[in-house]
């Protein structure tokens, strides 16, 4: 088979020049550790393909190419990083802003350095901050404070231009940060220095001052997205400003912490509230008993699969019923404002739905209860977002979860009529009106009056709710 690039981490008290044995995929295969590479660190080597694996990753284990994303996406760990998650406490997903350090080198004597490297589709919108917290940073769930947002850290962002130590105040780089760029962290303790470069060249003009107050430092990183960590000295890819800049640690793998479990990130760990945050409908479906009449337990967990209500009106629900869901892309294409986007929108709650059903001619309001594979979620607590569903294309995911200022109605939005399947279509008599709280916010977009103008405009198009066609 076509030989791949696979990263190998050295095992413990293995030194160069020694066999070891391990696994790619289906194969079993021995190897001899090179020269200069000590135990806990990790090299390349040309293996077979094999029909598993990270299929060619060339990041030395980092976690930012193409292969080992994938591999992780699978469940597949290539290798493990020694970064501690602090906000959130916990691996996330890579669509999450993850503070993460090295909180087992913190030191408070020396001169140190160390670099990031930024992955091969680094971007503005990833929001980094590269640099050091103090041990009195508290952990917890994610709510946008990260390294400089207190007293506790200080770091720089060179894609945005900002230096952060308590608020974001202006730096001048030679230019913004790029993908693949190596960016170096120098650190004086005693003498209250931070010096940073740019793919070897130093920023004079990016120099920072601090005072310790005797507390411990360690390197640590804010931003969504992959990166690595080149902590020990022969993983550097440039020097130092001064030679007697100490490495953190002579071992290590420091690549941004991934989420190896087999499954994608569901909504309670997205929510940040593991006690209450899950899918409405799943737990009602479960203390109904609900088997009888609904597959529950054919639903795929792993996949974010969800029974979720869409409201509509009745001549599209029958439409959808004999058709399946076509969702309308493009300006002009919806009836209500695309609050988050483009794509099919399905609500846990019923009254968020009823919002946006239209009575019949005989005042009875229609609903569809749809089996809905939302898999890996682009998650959003913004009030609005209409352009999410391109922030969802460019991370890889599959579907929105929109979480308004974290308060909801939450709001699930697909961005393929292959990941929905209508089971049920509801006729109801609604005694009194929605919550006013679940309307959706009356935005400024181009759009039809009406689902019936959709379906006389389209002809064979019927419209099945804020945003989306049915043919």
């Amino acid at each position: 088979e076509e030989s791949v690039l696979v990263n190998i981490k050295v095992p413990e008290g293995v030194t160069p020049g020694q066999t070891i044995q391990f696994e790619h995929g289906s194969l079993k295969l021995q190897l001899q550790v090179p020269d200069g590479v000590a135990p806990g660190q990790v090299f390349r080597a040309q293996v077979p393909g094999g029909k598993k694996g990270p299929p060619g990753c060339c990041c030395l284990g980092a976690g930012v190419c193409k292969a080992c994303k994938e591999a992780a996406k699978r469940g597949i760990n290539v290798v493990e990083s020694d970064l501690m998650p602090i906000r959130p406490p916990y691996i996330p997903g890579m669509s999450v802003w993850l503070t993460a350090g090295a909180k087992d080198l913190k030191k408070n004597t020396g001169r140190y350095y160390h670099e990031v490297r930024l992955s091969d589709e680094f971007k503005t919108v990833d929001q980094p901050r590269l640099g050091w917290l103090t041990d009195e940073f508290a952990e917890g769930l994610v709510d946008g404070n990260g390294v400089g947002n207190d007293e506790h850290g200080w770091a720089v962002d060179g894609a945005r231009m900002k230096l952060w130590h308590k608020e974001a105040q202006k730096s001048r780089w030679s230019r913004k940060w790029q993908a693949e760029d190596v960016i170096g962290l120098a650190i004086d303790i005693e003498g209250g220095t931070m010096k940073f470069s740019l793919n070897g060249e130093w920023e004079p003009n990016v120099e920072m001052l601090f005072d310790s107050g005797d507390r411990n430092l360690f390197p640590a990183v804010s931003m969504f997205g992959y990166y690595a960590l080149h902590i020990p000295r022969t993983t550097w890819q440039f020097s130092p400003p001064e030679e007697d800049y100490q490495p953190w640690s002579s071992k290590g793998n420091y690549s941004r912490p991934m989420h190896f479990h087999n499954h994608f990130m569901n909504a309670e760990e997205l929510d940040g509230d593991l006690s209450s945050g899950h899918v409405k409908t799943d737990h009602l479906l479960k203390v109904m008993h609900s088997e009888d009449c609904i597959s529950y337990d054919n639903l795929e967990d792993k996949l974010n699969e969800h029974m979720l209500w869409h409201g509509t009106s009745k001549k599209a629900a029958e439409a959808i019923v004999r058709n399946d869901f076509n969702i309308a892309r493009g300006r002009g294409s919806s009836k209500h404002g695309k609050r988050f986007g483009e794509g099919a929108y399905f609500a846990e709650d019923l009254d968020k739905a009823l919002s946006y059903a239209t009575a019949d001619e005989n005042g009875r309001t229609w609903v569809l209860l749809c089996r809905v594979v939302c898999g890996d979620y682009y998650y959003t607590e913004k009030k609005n977002e209409t352009d999410a569903h391109n922030a969802c294309a460019r991370r890889n995911k599959h579907s929105v979860l929109s979480n308004p200022e974290k308060k909801g109605p939450r709001e699930f939005i697909v961005q393929q009529e292959k990941c929905v399947y209508p089971e049920f279509c509801l006729e109801l008599d609604v005694d009194g009106e929605v919550e006013e709280w679940m309307m959706e916010p009356d935005l400024d977009d181009e759009v039809a009056d009406t689902d019936d103008e959709l379906i006389d405009a389209t002809q064979t198009n019927a419209g099945c709710c804020s945003e989306c066609t049915v043919s």
